[in-house]
This record gives structure tokens, sequence and C-alpha cells, in this order.
């Protein structure tokens, strides 16, 4: 965080797709920059942050001139949103300022191989088996 490149605001609103803050009477609208939040309670539960914050600061995301970083009583917004669960990165972008993704946790579903997943292998060529020694055996009747 550079105290150079921060803009003081003071929140106005928040509504389903943008922020609404005033920086010296005019309106500045931006999104929730790099952040997709679970549901519609969790994204209350931010603009609640935002509106009891003292102190908030726009941080501009150099590779985006449209984009910001938000920090609330000097601290990272977007980071205290995944922190508290309202919310999940939406992009891990190398260049970005900021890494969002380090408290993030990623699971794979395929981390341990169980010993039924090959039989149905056997069940196939078992099958198969008794289809030829069936028709074998019809034949020879």
């Amino acid at each position: 965080m550079s105290p150079f490149l921060l803009k003081q605001v003071t929140y106005k609103t928040c509504d389903e797709i943008q922020l609404i803050f005033l920086l010296e009477e005019k309106e500045i609208s931006i999104s929730f920059f790099n952040l997709i939040f679970f549901d519609e309670e969790k994204r209350m539960n931010a603009c609640k942050y935002l509106q009891d914050a003292k102190k908030i600061q726009l941080e501009e995301e150099p590779f985006s001139n449209t984009e910001y970083y938000i920090f609330t009583d000097d601290v990272l917004f977007q980071k205290k949103a995944i922190e508290e669960k309202w919310a999940r990165a939406s992009m891990n972008y190398e260049g970005y300022l900021y890494d969002l993704s380090e408290h993030e946790m990623i699971v794979s579903a395929h981390t341990k191989t169980y010993p039924y997943e090959t039989s149905s292998y056997w069940i196939i060529i078992i099958l198969l088996v008794l289809t030829f020694l069936s028709i074998w055996i019809v034949r020879k009747l």
C-alpha cells in the first residue's frame, strides 16, 4: 500500500453491482474488484462493513484503469472479504498488485484412489465371458 497512490473517499451507497464513493463531492462508481460473493447475504455483510468503516481509501490496480483496491481502516477490503468468507477471488493474475488467493484452499476431488474403481473392468470382463459361455452352451444343445 503506497500512501501516494491512495485516494481518500467517503462511502455513499452499495448495490448489487457496484459501489459508489464520494471523492471531493464527485461520485466514483466502482465494482467489487476481483471478488465473487457467495450469495446476496454475504454481499450485504460486505456493504455493511464498508458503511461502518471510519476511513476508506482507494488504490487503482495498475493493470486496469477502472478497477480499485479498497482499504478500510488500513485493511485491504478484498482480503477481508475472503477471510470473512463473504467472497472468493475471481482471478489470480500474477501481475496484480495484491495476491488475494493466499487464504484460499483448493481441494482436489481425486486425491485418493479407491480399490473398487477398477472393479468395473472385471465386471465387464466376467459378463463378456458369461455371455460367450452361454452362447457356446446354447449352440451345443
